[in-house]
């Protein structure tokens, strides 16, 4: 149901180098931004991007990757790489991945279109079995650190979703459905250096001084119907 379980025997006999994530790591591991791609750095060769913007493969350009989801092009085609990387928040739901594979040399030909590795993505699907899951995480301000100055911060995050998968016709037709939400806070602090004795900062600046939250709040749905 959740995809391999464990690692599968390295394939020696064949140029593509690669490292498949199993199905129960995706779905249990804590993750807190429920960007799947994040497993990547469990493989080998594989670094998160300096500005946050996708991972680095095999010490190549992020931009320069491409990813598929069940065959289909999942690849930006504005700024390359991988789909939702540069919004630095989640484009598809975690909870319907299966597993996934980071291709780090020598992707076969139907590939394509890629020169710095290659994410390779399948989903869960429908049975004749009603299945699904759901998960809630939730990090109060009161457990958030202070800042380097000192000062609280309103670092709060709620995120829920869940999927679920069944039969529209026994036997022949099935569905699954994935849908995840995140509400979090990005809070900043805007304070001034002492400043000279003397010095007349006038109201209008002083005022400026204040902590300023801003929002995330993606949402990510998938369906597939086989």
């Amino acid at each position: 149901v959740e995809g391999n379980t464990t690692q599968p025997v390295a394939n020696k006999t064949e140029a593509v180098v690669s490292n498949s994530l199993a199905g129960l790591t995706v779905t249990y591991l804590p993750n807190r931004d429920r960007d799947f791609s994040q497993f990547a750095q469990l493989a080998a060769g594989v670094e998160p991007a300096p500005n946050y913007s996708g991972v680095v493969i095999a010490g190549q350009r992020p931009n320069a990757s491409t990813a598929a989801i069940d065959g289909a092009d999942f690849h930006d085609p504005l700024q390359g790489g991988q789909r939702g990387t540069h919004d630095t928040s989640f484009f598809f739901p975690q909870t319907v991945v299966r597993e996934f594979q980071i291709v780090r040399a020598g992707a076969t030909a139907e590939v394509g279109d890629t020169n710095a590795g290659f994410i390779n993505v399948v989903t869960k699907e429908g049975s004749n079995k009603l299945r699904g899951e759901a998960f809630y995480i939730g990090r109060p301000p009161a457990l958030s650190s202070a800042d380097t100055f000192g000062n609280s911060l309103n670092n709060m995050q709620n995120e829920f979703g869940g999927s679920i998968g069944g039969a529209i016709k026994k036997d022949k037709a099935f569905y699954y459905l994935g849908f995840e939400q995140d509400y979090l806070n990005v809070p900043y602090w805007t304070q001034f250096a002492p400043q000279a004795p003397g010095t007349v900062t006038p109201s209008s600046l002083t005022a400026l001084q204040q902590q300023v939250v801003g929002q995330s709040d993606p949402t990510a749905v998938f369906r597939v119907t086989d």
